[in-house]
């Protein structure tokens, strides 16, 4: 049930949502991935330094996150696999986890236990 939502400053998202399904399923989803992928407009995005910088954002939320090393060796995991998958560097690839899904959303009407 894990569900990634990638905002992409400034480059074509063609594709991208199943390249990126297929690299992170094998690592957080376990067979049931959802991606969401939105195109943010270089004109839409800034940095307080002004610079041409073209991260990647990805936010996941899932059951229960990890802890401990298990979340550090998952975030490593995941930003190395989806930065190959879509060709961008790694260093531009930045994971935010949401709050454990778990008692707080449902899905279809049903809460996630």
């Amino acid at each position: 049930m894990p569900i990634l939502e990638v905002d992409v400053v400034g480059r074509s998202t063609s594709g991208l949502a199943r390249k990126i399904a297929g690299a992170a399923g094998p690592i957080v989803g376990r067979g049931h991935t959802w991606v969401i992928v939105r195109r943010v407009a270089p004109a839409d995005y800034a940095e307080d330094a002004g610079g041409t910088y073209r991260p990647m954002l990805v936010r996941i939320m899932e059951r229960r996150r990890p802890r401990g090393a298990r979340l550090a060796t998952e975030m490593r995991a995941l930003t190395s696999a989806i930065a190959k998958a879509c060709r961008h560097p790694t260093e531009n690839v930045h994971i935010l986890y949401e709050p454990d899904a778990a008692g707080r959303v449902a899905f279809g009407g049903v809460p996630v236990t």
